[in-house]
Order: C-alpha cells, then structure tokens, then sequence
C-alpha cells in the first residue's frame, strides 16, 4: 500500500511539473506576490529609466509652452514626459483640429512657444496643419518654431515638411536628446530674431 501511494506521488508530481510547498503551522507565510493592478504606479516604473537618463540635465525648456501632436497615444505620452522632465509645459493633443483650436484659444501673453507634430494625423495631416499655422493664424516660425516626429521619412516627405513651414523633420523613433537638442535650438534661435 505505501508503494502504491508513493508510486502516484511521483506520478502527480511527474504531471504537474511542479511542486508546491504550503506554509507549515509553526511559521508565517509571506505574503503572496500579486501583479501590480495599479495602472499610475505600473507608468511611473515604465518611465524611470527614461527619467533617470535625463536626471541631472539642465531644465533649458523651463515653463516654455509646448504643444504636442500625435494621434498614437504612446508617442504623444513619451514625448509629453520628455518635455515636462525638461520644464516644458506641454498641452498634448490626439489631431490637428484640437491643435488649432489649442492654439487659437492660447491667451496672447502666454502663446505657445513650440509645436511638435507627427505628419499622419487623420483627418487634417500635418503638412495641412502647419500650412494653417502659418497662414490662417498667421504664426511665423520666429513666434512658433515647429517640429515634424515623424514615421514619414522620405526625402519628399522631409522637403514637403519644410516647405510647410516645419523648421525640422525628426523620423520616428528618435532620441530624447536629439529631440530636446533640435527643440533648443530652434526656440533659442526664434527668441534672437524679431518678431
């Protein structure tokens, strides 16, 4: 009889593939692991390691008022963290309409001082969205520098952009400090040159 019971305790153990140990009385049992439910916490441990990279970087864009446009929510997510790590105040947005109505609604005291945005945005795209920019609402890029992220990379699609009135074309995925680099210049440069 013990045979036999020890014979199917190997054969459970064979087919379960693993063993399982239950606490014993005369000791506590840890606390079981759960996964983190948490949505908040399990983003702010996804961003650390960005945020440690920049940690320790001057914050050049402090207060500069950013507006962002990207209809894929994690790329308008990173770049929002990436410019507020740096100080900016960024307002992120999912289309183009909501960016012009961002910008008309801008009080004039505190206009935005930065517009980055992807190129295949729907509806509206980003080359018709900086043609409006600069026409319409009449936004030269020495009031408004503009920046196309972009996963659009071809030659036409970076002479179009230009031509658009985009002062550069970053392809997607792009480095934070390539970005931030591009950012400060442009806006250093629009604060040298007269309105």
């Amino acid at each position: 009889m013990a045979q036999a019971r020890a014979a199917a305790r190997g054969t459970w153990r064979a087919a379960a593939g693993q063993r399982i140990e239950l606490p014993r009385g005369d000791r506590p049992a840890p606390p079981p692991r759960m996964p983190d439910r948490d949505p908040a916490r399990a983003l702010r441990r996804a961003q650390t390691p960005l945020q440690d990279a920049l940690h320790g970087l001057p914050r050049t864009l402090c207060d500069l008022p950013v507006l962002v446009v990207d209809d894929d929510a994690i790329a308008l997510e990173l770049l929002k963290m990436v410019f507020e790590t740096y100080g900016a105040r960024v307002t992120a947005v999912r289309d183009a309409e909501r960016a012009l109505m961002a910008l008309q609604a801008a009080p004039h005291d505190v206009p935005y001082g930065l517009l980055l945005s992807d190129i295949g945005l729907p509806g509206i795209d980003g080359f018709e969205l900086l043609r409006r920019v600069r026409g319409a609402l009449c936004l030269p890029p020495q009031r408004l520098p503009a920046i196309a992220v972009t996963g659009w990379t071809r030659a036409e699609d970076r002479r179009l952009a230009l031509q658009c009135g985009f002062q550069a074309h970053l392809p997607k995925p792009c480095e934070a400090e390539q970005l931030v680099a591009t950012a400060m210049r442009l806006v250093g440069r629009a604060a040298h040159l007269p309105s």
